[in-house]
């Protein structure tokens, strides 16, 4: 199954029927029934039993659609992620390593971001040193080859 497949499944299943299905992605009836038979023949047996104008899931589309499900949430969520970039919103970033590791590592500023560096000298030079990172070390402490700046 393909993508297209997976949304034209997805969207019968949740709406019970081809023409709700054809409604919720603005495409024709007709384009929905065959990609479906489609993915039916790709997949080797049926989706739905078809009764009286609505298609009732078989047991196999009902477990089926639990992984189907997973790929839509994340298809859209790549969507939202393409509209916040498009519109400059962007996202969070979440990192993480050992602090083994992280000392003396920062990340690069993102495009139209500050650094960290320039955040810190940009910061008042009165203000008193912090402990680094629990270490039990004041900052004046640090070894002459440390080249972390200064988180704020």
């Amino acid at each position: 199954m393909n993508l297209r497949h997976i949304e034209i499944f997805h969207a019968v299943y949740v709406n019970g029927s081809v023409s709700g299905a054809a409604r919720s992605l603005n495409i024709s009836q007709p384009s929905v029934s065959k990609t479906l038979r489609h993915a039916e023949s790709l997949l080797g047996f049926p989706l739905f039993q078809r009764t009286t104008g609505r298609l009732v899931p078989t047991e196999d589309a009902h477990i089926l659609f639990s992984e189907v499900r997973e790929i839509q949430d994340r298809v859209y969520a790549l969507r939202e992620a393409g509209r916040n970039l498009r519109k400059g919103t962007g996202g969070m970033l979440r990192l993480s390593a050992l602090p083994s590791l992280a000392l003396g590592r920062r990340p690069l500023p993102a495009r139209g971001e500050r650094s960290l560096t320039s955040a810190a000298s940009s910061r008042s030079r009165s203000s008193p040193p912090r402990a680094d990172c629990g270490r039990g070390r004041p900052r004046s402490a640090r070894p002459s080859s440390w080249r972390g700046g200064d988180i704020p």
